[in-house]
């Protein structure tokens, strides 16, 4: 399973062959989904089928945290193993492809990254975006 993965995404695990899938597992052991999402196993014992359920959360900046003088440190949180571009304006109004990517990259195992921003004093306002490509 690769990309992303969106309400009704569906996946055919296995086929019984005549035979009944009722009362084949005890547990269910799957990969975490984005924000806003669950797996719908209902028809697992019917078919053999797994889907998704819920559309995943847009990708935000969920913090923003001043190191003194340092940089700044940007998180989010979202779905691991994806990459992410953060790009940055001065001007909101301005369309995203004249936006600059100020980093790029994988998120980490919890689905989160982090850049570091240089503060300038004669930038009196900066904005920035999550994309991911």
């Amino acid at each position: 399973m690769g990309g992303l993965l969106v309400n009704g995404s569906s996946f055919k695990l296995f086929n019984a062959g005549g035979g009944s899938y009722l009362s084949s597992f005890s547990t269910i052991t799957l990969p975490g989904l984005g924000s806003g999402q669950s797996w719908n196993t209902s028809q697992l014992g019917v078919s053999g089928t797994i889907s998704v359920s819920g559309n995943p959360a847009p990708p935000s900046i969920t913090s923003v945290v001043g190191l003194g003088r340092q940089p700044v440190h940007q998180r989010r949180r979202w779905r691991d193993q994806w990459t992410y571009q953060l790009l940055t304006s001065t001007n909101i109004t301005s369309g995203l492809t004249n936006w600059t990517v100020l980093g790029n990259g994988t998120l980490d195992g919890n689905g989160n990254f982090a850049t570091f921003v240089a503060i300038n004093p004669a930038t009196p306002q900066r904005y920035f975006v999550v994309r991911m490509p």
